[in-house]
């Protein structure tokens, strides 16, 4: 549905509110000390769902027919409200959703999971999905880039948020076989090949405490640097503050 995240046009929850975190089981729950869906279940926008209400992922079948009535292409941003690719999922979820973006070349579909190694069990993707990995800067996170890279799919991307700490990414950035050009208006790059990064979001924590976790200066321009260095589209979210507005898609 319509959201404010300025990266996509639209959110689609087929799974509900919550997740079990990385590691998590629905025995015993890990979910991120940062999580913003948590935050949220405790605001006075929650649906009218007591398994949303409780973080419990749930299948709601009746939201994959709402791309089907939308002919304008959107892009859209699945299940943020949670991880479609945590291990619990039921794989026929997923397929189901595959199915859909085949059926609506006019969308791009848009997934971020925590889980990337589980893109590869769906390999190859359709030309109009693109998948992202989240990197926050703290913890053995490496894992999931070299994961994301063996997904097959036109477009890979970071979700650097919320950004914690300093990221080095020279491992997983070569350099550029596109070139800028415009489209509707926005600056954005032709992509490269699928087995490299072509997508950097970068954002700041945004909850209880914001202030005391403001991403470094240094940690976002050296990672504006290292993807312009690769002819990396980049995306600052405005939360950043950031003195240049930098928000570009891969084409």
């Amino acid at each position: 549905m319509p959201t404010g995240i300025e990266w996509c046009d639209e959110t689609l929850n087929p799974q509900g509110w919550g997740c079990y975190g990385p590691g998590g089981t629905p025995e015993a729950p890990q979910r991120c000390w940062y999580c913003y869906v948590e935050r949220q279940a405790k605001g006075p926008y929650v649906p009218d769902c007591e398994m949303c209400r409780q973080l419990i992922p749930h299948w709601h079948p009746e939201r994959l027919e709402i791309p089907l009535r939308w002919r304008k292409p959107r892009r859209i941003f699945w299940q943020s409200m949670g991880d479609l690719f945590h291990p619990c999922t039921p794989r026929d979820q997923i397929l189901q959703i595959q199915t859909l973006a085949l059926a609506t070349p006019q969308h791009t579909h848009i997934f971020c999971t925590k889980n990337s190694a589980r893109y590869q069990d769906f390999n190859p993707w359709p030309g109009n999905c693109w998948l992202l990995t989240t990197i926050t800067g703290l913890g053995d996170e490496q894992g999931r880039i070299v994961q994301l890279l063996r997904a097959e799919a036109p477009v890979l991307g970071l979700s650097l948020e919320p950004l914690l700490g300093p990221v080095d990414l020279r491992d997983y950035l070569f350099e550029p076989t596109g070139k800028f050009r415009t489209y509707q208006g926005k600056r954005q790059f032709q992509v490269k090949t699928t087995d490299s990064i072509h997508w950097l979001i970068i954002g700041a924590y945004t909850g209880k405490g914001a202030s005391r976790f403001v991403p470094a200066t240094a940690w976002v321009q050296n990672l504006i640097d290292q993807g312009r260095a690769a002819g990396v589209a980049i995306f600052l979210k405005n939360n950043l503050k950031w003195p240049e507005k930098i928000q570009e898609w891969p084409s």
